[in-house]
């Protein structure tokens, strides 16, 4: 008896358990054209201090997005603050500091979706 009902709840478990396999096409978006990837050969940089202000470049965007960041410095409190620049595909991406503050760090953030 107790096999009996093990085996039914087996059977009733995989009937309804039991759903399609996921796939890539099924959780696209339809709306959606092409395959995008990371942006590759990236660079960036503290620009000239006129500029205060840091860049960032790839040479391939890949389908995806690019922008700077830049860690900016008050010069007399100390403060700091995270400054970002425009999402691109081409080009350099500037991320511009406020004010008293300068670039003391520059970076980059990546999206493997155009921005």
């Amino acid at each position: 008896m107790v096999n009996t009902v093990l085996s039914l709840m087996f059977v009733a478990f995989a009937v309804l358990g039991a759903g399609a396999p996921a796939s890539a096409s099924s959780a696209a978006p339809t709306d959606e054209v092409g395959v995008t990837a990371w942006p590759t050969g990236c660079r960036y940089e503290i620009q000239p201090s006129q500029w205060r202000a840091t860049g960032a470049t790839c040479s391939s965007a890949n389908g995806g997005s690019y922008r700077a960041l830049a860690n900016c410095k008050e010069r007399e409190t100390g403060r700091v603050l995270v400054a970002f620049g425009d999402w691109r595909q081409t080009g350099w991406s500037f991320a511009y500091c406020p004010g008293a503050y300068v670039p003391i760090a520059a970076g980059i953030e990546t999206s493997a979706t155009r921005k």
